[in-house]
């Protein structure tokens, strides 16, 4: 079932809210990353966590914790790459969990350089879904995903 299929799901769900640099450091650099929260999926599983909460992990000079995003289109170096990223999602799907991002509506930067200021969070997650969509309409047949960076979207069924 998609989250299109049921609004609902979140009444049922066991939502799991974390932190990727304060969960599991794959490399013993002190910083959890995305090698070590796949490292962990399976126990997440275990624990009956049917989704999962992701606080900011975009790149951002972390004076607000993350949520002053500088690129929404990355993942902070602290926390891996973007292919660090992806492989989490597609294990991530083969478990069945939903995934959100914390949400930062409103939310923007003193320096925003990508022109995003004064433009609204919702608008902003629609033009990141609808380049999902298109993604995932063009992806290679190896299985290599294009440019572009995290979404907020429906990602279990994929």
């Amino acid at each position: 079932m998609r989250l299109a299929d049921d609004p609902l799901w979140y009444k049922d769900a066991i939502i799991y809210e974390l932190h990727v640099r304060a969960f599991y450091d794959s490399n013993a650099n002190g910083v959890g990353d995305f090698r070590g929260l796949t490292q962990k999926l399976d126990y997440l599983q275990d624990l009956g966590v049917t989704a999962l909460w992701l606080l900011p992990f975009c790149p951002s000079p972390l004076k607000d914790d993350g949520y002053d995003m500088a690129d929404y289109t990355d993942v902070h170096p602290l926390y891996g790459t973007l292919a660090d990223f992806e492989f989490f999602l597609r294990e991530a799907h083969q478990r069945r969990r939903e995934r959100l991002d914390g949400e930062v509506p409103q939310e923007q930067r003193d320096d925003d350089a990508a022109g995003l200021r004064g433009a609204p969070a919702e608008a902003q997650l629609e033009e990141q879904r609808q380049q999902e969509r298109d993604r995932a309409d063009h992806q290679p047949e190896d299985g290599a995903t294009g440019n572009g960076g995290p979404q907020a979207a429906d990602l279990e069924g994929t």
